[in-house]
């Protein structure tokens, strides 16, 4: 760098030649402050250097943003620098397309699935980490919503930890859902068999939807008759539909070709959660009484992998913490 020459000055902003660094000093920096430093840096005509930015703090004081605009050809680098007194070490500005990779990675990573202490919507998730052998752990709520912070205000939420060290957080059972399927190979074969996938498994999550906020978390007042009209209309469209697709699969116990889904783990767990709740044995045995779903079911339950998983202490724990909530549900 050849020179550089501040458009504005805030706290003592200037460039030393010697060390070919801008000195920013910033002597006080109250919460939620923010200072703006703007400028021209002109690059020697013949140069190897990299411009950066460098913080001396021990703090948690971040860079929020540093762009940087280059008037030739000159390829900018978004990197942020810190330097403690407890060494150096450096964070990257990481972009969208870094977090894709890290999300992606193909070396097992290791995965923490934040909820609370019953089956729940992450039912299906905690199949899938037990069917791909993950290295994973229940995180469970402790004093929430007091406490505890999700994106959306809302729970489950998988932390993930890469091979490589990055941490994510995924959001939104159906994210999660979508995420763990396509990590263990249960989204199909191509591009169609996936989509189809997750139609099926749209409808699924629906039709659980669909009971919850009609029957299950209704008035207590109007809760019988919502149920009658659960299975008068609601279940049977969907028994209807789903046989149909499975008919159409040679019903062989899989949604789509020959081979365990999300969809077919979805359907199982549907039906595991309808026998914890009031009058659940009603739609359990209007399920049942098509052989194409239960045979799916029957699939599933028959998996060594999930098979083991449920005979662990945490997944019988997590059934009859459900039992005991859904046996007085409903508003006054």
């Amino acid at each position: 760098m050849s020179k550089f020459v501040p458009a504005r000055i805030p706290n003592k902003a200037k460039y030393v030649p010697g060390d070919n660094s801008i000195v920013w000093k910033i002597p006080q920096f109250q919460s939620l402050s923010e200072f703006m430093l703007t400028g021209e840096a002109n690059l020697a005509v013949v140069t190897h250097k990299k411009a950066r930015s460098r913080m001396l703090t021990s703090s948690s004081l971040l860079i929020r943003l540093l762009k940087v605009f280059a008037k030739s050809d000159y390829n900018s680098f978004r990197w942020a620098h810190y330097m403690t007194k407890a060494g150096n070490f450096q964070i990257r500005n990481v972009s969208t397309a870094d977090l894709a990779n890290a999300l992606t990675d193909p070396r097992p990573a290791s995965y923490k699935l934040e909820y609370f202490d019953i089956s729940g919507t992450p039912a299906v998730a905690r199949d899938m980490l037990a069917y791909g052998d993950a290295d994973w752990e229940h995180l469970p709520l402790v004093n929430w919503p007091a406490e505890v912070k999700s994106p959306f205000g809302v729970f489950p939420v998988l932390h993930i930890t890469t091979a490589s060290g990055t941490t994510l957080a995924l959001a939104e059972a159906l994210v999660i859902d979508h995420y763990l399927a396509q990590k263990f190979g249960l989204l199909g074969e191509n591009a169609w068999e996936e989509q189809l996938i997750k139609a099926y498994h749209s409808s699924s999550c629906y039709l659980r939807e669909r009971l919850s906020t009609r029957v299950t978390w209704n008035y207590k007042s109007v809760m019988g008759r919502a149920m009658d009209l659960f299975l008068e209309q609601t279940l049977p469209l969907w028994i209807q539909t789903h046989s149909k697709h499975l008919r159409d699969n040679g019903s062989n116990g899989h949604y789509v070709g020959n081979k365990m889904s999300l969809a077919d783990l979805q359907t199982a767990n549907n039906i595991d959660h309808f026998a914890c709740l009031n009058r659940g044995d009603e739609i359990v045995a209007m399920i049942k009484a098509c052989p194409e779903i239960w045979r799916v079911k029957e699939t599933v339950d028959s998996e060594p992998r999930l098979q083991a998983w449920r005979q662990s202490e945490a997944y019988k724990k997590h059934v009859a913490a459900s039992q005991a909530m859904y046996a007085s549900t409903g508003m006054e």
